[in-house]
């Protein structure tokens, strides 16, 4: 796996996943894609803490 840090900061879009929870749009679309696409990264978790999103991505 991959884990990546996406600091509060640097995120400037926001979207909604169908659960209903708001999330960055990097998040929301990697869920919207990574069980259907083979040629894109799964998302296999995503963690939200104080500072920064923590994203565990299947490693390439």
């Amino acid at each position: 796996v991959a884990i990546k840090c996406v600091p509060r900061d640097r995120i400037r879009h926001w979207g909604e996943l169908p659960n209903g929870v708001r999330a960055p749009l990097e998040i929301v679309l990697l869920d919207k894609v990574s069980s259907g696409c083979a040629g894109v990264i799964q998302l296999l978790e995503w963690v939200e803490v104080p500072s920064c999103f923590l994203l565990v991505l299947e490693r390439p």
